[in-house]
């Protein structure tokens, strides 16, 4: 059985994000690595319409840039004549990017898709707007994190010339969630 496209996954669904909101449900969408990246020499098949659902399992690692949890309860939705019917889904970790390093998230998804099939796998980057309310009730990913108006860390690179990046750098209510291969188990078909 062949894997899931890299790049077939448009929409991406989190539940169980909010700490006491279980009912809050997250639909983030794909976010296209700026033009101005180089691009990868390989081809990939057309952008697929596939919406991937999934809860937040345990916590297993943090750094800097953000928080990887494990998943669970994985769903696929694909259009009847779509990529996604009939492909194996590994198991996945979702990087969900802390507060201002939204910027760093969309530089690693670069790298990912620049690899191509690469340890791990990359299935996109992902991107929703906060509102304050969530960010305020307990959003796991950034508990404990400073809120207010001063940016206490920069979260810039010497080449982010480019004004979209300049932008996401300010951005105190974008979630941007890299979607990742889990580098243990087997596939979930």
């Amino acid at each position: 059985m062949d894997l899931l496209p890299a790049n077939a996954i448009a929409t991406l669904i989190i539940k169980n994000a909010v700490v006491g909101h279980d009912e809050y449900v997250l639909e983030l969408k794909r976010f296209d690595v700026p033009d101005n990246f180089a691009r990868p020499s390989f081809k990939l098949p057309p952008k697929g319409n596939v919406t991937l659902s999934c809860a937040l399992d345990d916590c297993i690692g943090h750094g800097s840039s953000g928080v990887v949890f494990g998943t669970k309860s994985l769903d696929l939705q694909a259009p009847a004549d779509g990529a996604g019917h009939g492909h194996a889904l590994l198991p996945l970790v979702l990087k969900m990017g802390r507060k201002e390093r939204c910027a760093n998230l969309v530089h690693e998804a670069w790298f990912y898709e620049e690899m191509g099939v690469a340890i791990p796998r990359g299935y996109g980057l992902f991107f929703v707007k906060i509102p304050d309310r969530e960010i305020r009730s307990g959003f796991r990913p950034w508990q404990g994190e400073y809120i207010g108006d001063y940016n206490p860390k920069p979260n810039t690179t010497p080449d982010d010339d480019d004004e979209a990046m300049a932008e996401l750098v300010w951005r105190r209510n974008m979630l941007f969630v890299l979607v990742l291969e889990r580098l243990e188990g087997g596939c979930l078909y």
